[in-house]
């Protein structure tokens, strides 16, 4: 009833499923089985795709500021974020404080950015972020877009994954 469909309904899109699965079980049956020398020279001929850069997994708290603003406004905006960054260092909670506090539409998921690459982001948020300890609450960075609070939550140097990693 949910979903809404009958019984006989389900019982013909379930045979029709089985149908579909035997066939392709029968289908790549008759597939080429793959020896580890093509595997290595697959992977040695490829090792591009095997290969990761320095990333790391971020929240920020954003004051923003726009470029054109008068010095009054960015003292009152740069005043706000060093009051937040010493909420964040004395202990607040992170994903709250930019739930409530952040202009980035990554407020809504507590300021978490997800990971992301050397050359994603603005240089200033960049090298804070990938010279960071994890899990420090960093000083207040000014970008282009504002005054910025980071907490790295994680960090993969990169690097290429070994052919047993790969296959």
């Amino acid at each position: 009833e949910r979903v809404g469909m009958t019984e006989d309904e389900i019982k013909k899109e379930l045979a029709t499923q089985v149908k579909i699965d035997k066939l392709i079980e029968a289908k790549s049956g008759d597939l080429a089985k793959v020896t580890e020398e093509e595997v290595k020279k697959f992977y040695d001929e490829n090792i591009d795709r095997f290969t990761t850069s320095q990333s790391v997994k971020a929240s920020h708290v954003l004051v923003k500021v726009e470029e054109n603003a008068d010095e009054a406004t960015r003292a009152a905006a740069k005043a706000k974020a060093e009051k937040l960054q010493k909420e964040l260092a004395g202990g607040a909670d992170f994903a709250k404080v930019a739930q409530e506090n952040s202009d980035c539409p990554s407020s809504e998921r507590g300021g978490d950015l997800g990971a992301f690459e050397r050359g994603q982001m603005v240089k200033e948020f960049e090298d804070a972020a990938f010279t960071q300890d994890i899990g420090a609450i960093g000083p207040v960075v000014e970008t282009q877009f504002g005054y910025h609070i980071i907490k790295v939550m994680e960090r993969s140097e990169g690097g290429t994954k070994s052919l047993a990693d790969s296959k």
